[in-house]
């Protein structure tokens, strides 16, 4: 059963005691479709690091002859290599290993700890500076660094694991890994090096699928990450990855029952939480959505997407004073986040003030804080609102000019991290009389949309309406409106009210009645959501806002 379930004809059993120093290790191999044993040996060895390593080589060159497999020797020699001279440094690298496959931000903290200490304690430990490579990266990923904070201590470290050992796959895609954060020139070439290397080690594979997703190519992802997940089926970070692909690729179904899989397997990570909402609000489904934001906040309340997550919700539904609520329960403690200050920066603007919206957009762009979930775009659209009003535009295209100058090129570059604030450049160029450069910009943005999976998935859903906003500046109005139905009919509500509502992106539209029914239509769907919010609210099955002494809104 066992076999059959992890999709393999052999299966490894066997245990492990230890007394003091004394370690006893016994295993066999069996063949699943016959319970029968192929080999089995029992390992009385004093505890040291030179002992597991050789116990470790001895079960492997042993499994290897038993299934009459051809090693190279290369592969011997690296079987037969003890990694660290240091028992206390592997035990570190072990622990820092499992805390970073819970991946949330309290157990990163703890698993860069570990790492720290492992190779303090062993300065030749290749493994372990490729792994607080990860973890940093990983804290990256998750909102718990900046990339000033993690630069430099990533870079020292790929630079430390690759000097010890320059063919090192892990170190490899954890160089791809960085230079895919910076955005810089590279990165698939250095996946490419780090999968010849090490074509089996899930690190590997799982890294380069998260570059393949955010590349819009979900479906080599999907290969990626299922061969990772033939190896190790339980991994969580590996289902989360899965589970993020599936979403990519419009399976929100089987993204479900992924992410269902992670809670079965460890009910107390977030990864089965917390990300469960993207399926559920690529759907349309509001009420769901939010009750696994709180599940996954519960689970990691360190997480500060995860609350700005509640708050975007509850505007989304039009409660601006239940998202101002839980937004005050952020500002107290982490008010320079960059999603708080974009979240800040919008409900300021949906509730009439527009001074202080701009003054939180400005602090956000010019701080050159990570764009945190559009973030940034979200800034962007409060200072358009500001220069539409004011009919000036130099200040804000200054400021896009100096935080995203390759808009500016000539021909201009767009991707998925800056297509909404191309759209808004371009219409800032309008304003200031540049017709040509607008447009060139807007085609650019089409361009863009129209690459397979460009827009689609979790990672993407608050740029789906990138390729309505273009071709409503160009003056495409019937084809706008259809792109707009078209999303709308597929689920889409993240920031539907923000940007139908307020960006001037849509100007050209609203006298339109088939843009007026789309709005009445979202509103309608939001009230009978928020309908069922406040059930689940009074059941108990997620939070009330909290309350406030003195409420703005």
């Amino acid at each position: 059963e066992i076999g059959e379930e992890l999709g393999v004809a052999t299966l490894l059993e066997g245990g492990v005691q230890r007394a003091g120093d004394q370690l006893r290790v016994n295993v066999q191999l069996i063949d699943a479709r016959t319970d029968k044993h192929l080999w089995a040996e029992t390992y009385d060895r004093e505890l040291t690091a030179e002992n597991i390593f050789a116990i470790q080589s001895g079960i492997a060159l042993a499994i290897a002859d038993a299934l009459q497999a051809a090693l190279s020797p290369e592969v011997r020699a690296n079987l037969q290599r003890a990694p660290t001279a240091s028992l206390e440094a592997y035990e570190l690298y072990l622990q820092a290993a499992q805390l970073s496959d819970h991946s949330n931000w309290d157990a990163l903290e703890k698993a860069l700890e570990y790492a720290d200490r492992a190779t303090a304690l062993d300065p030749q430990f290749q493994q372990a500076f490729a792994q607080k490579a990860r973890i940093l990266i990983e804290l990256y990923q998750t909102g718990a660094r900046t990339v000033e904070a993690a630069r430099r201590p990533i870079e020292a470290a790929i630079d430390r694991a690759l000097e010890l050992d320059p063919d090192s796959g892990v170190a490899h895609a954890a160089r791809a890994a960085y230079l895919d954060m910076l955005d810089a020139p590279g990165a698939a070439e250095e996946f490419e090096k780090a999968l010849r290397l090490e074509p089996n080690t899930v690190d590997v594979l799982a890294e380069y699928a998260r570059n393949r997703l955010e590349a819009s190519d979900p479906e080599r992802a999907l290969e990626l990450i299922q061969r990772a997940r033939e190896i190790d089926p339980l991994s969580l970070s590996v289902l989360f990855r899965l589970a993020r692909t599936w979403d990519a690729l419009g399976e929100q179904g089987r993204a479900l029952e992924t992410y269902a899989r992670i809670r079965e397997i460890d009910p107390s990570s977030i990864l089965g939480k917390g990300p469960a909402h993207g399926p559920n609000i690529m759907q349309g489904l509001v009420a769901p959505a939010l009750y696994w934001l709180h599940e996954g906040w519960k689970a990691d309340p360190a997480d500060l997407d995860l609350p700005n997550w509640v708050v975007r919700t509850y505007m989304n539904l039009g409660d601006f004073r239940a998202a101002n609520s839980w937004l005050s329960e952020i500002v107290e403690t982490n008010p320079d986040f960059p999603f708080t200050l974009a979240n800040r920066a919008v409900l300021e603007a949906e509730t009439g003030e527009l001074e202080d919206a701009v003054r939180f957009a400005v602090e956000h762009l010019a701080s050159g804080h990570d764009n945190r979930w559009g973030s940034e775009s979200m800034a962007t659209d409060v200072l358009l609102i500001d220069a539409v009003r004011r009919a000036e535009p130099g200040a804000a295209l200054d400021l896009l000019r100096t935080r995203r100058s390759r808009l500016f090129d000539s021909p201009p570059a767009v991707n998925a991290e800056t297509v909404l604030q191309a759209i808004n450049a371009a219409q800032l160029l309008l304003l200031a009389g540049e017709e040509e450069k607008a447009r060139d910009l807007l085609r650019a943005v089409i361009d863009f949309a129209d690459q397979p999976y460009a827009l689609t998935g979790t990672i993407n859903s608050w740029r789906v309406s990138a390729k309505a906003r273009a071709l409503a500046l160009l003056g495409e109005k019937h084809a706008a409106l259809v792109e707009l139905q078209k999303q709308v009919d597929a689920g889409w509500r993240v920031l539907w009210r923000w940007q139908i509502g307020h960006s001037p992106n849509f100007d050209g539209l609203r006298d339109e009645p088939v843009f007026r029914e789309m709005v009445e239509f979202l509103e309608d769907d939001m009230r009978r959501q928020l309908q069922e919010v406040r059930a689940m609210e009074a059941r108990g099955e997620i939070p009330s806002p909290p309350a406030m002494s003195s409420p703005r809104y």
